[in-house]
């Protein structure tokens, strides 16, 4: 059986394990602050919906993404 392998898009990120998000961030297929805004679009698509988080903190969240990727 031959099986192509596909990279994830990126509004597919979120669904993703967190071991293989690591590898993609060490690898340098995407950065941690994108991997944060991903996270926090999605939050937006389905929150209405969900109601599962009472307060989120994007600038908060983006500044410590990009603090973390300049550890890197």
């Amino acid at each position: 059986m031959n099986r192509t392998t596909t990279a994830p898009t990126r509004a597919r990120l979120s669904a993703l394990p967190a071991h293989r998000l690591r590898r993609m961030i060490g690898n340098g297929d995407i950065s941690i602050p994108e991997l944060v805004a991903n996270s926090l679009a999605a939050i937006d698509e389905c929150d209405s919906a969900l109601n599962a988080f009472a307060a989120t903190c994007p600038e908060r969240a983006l500044a410590e993404a990009e603090a973390a990727q300049a550890r890197l």
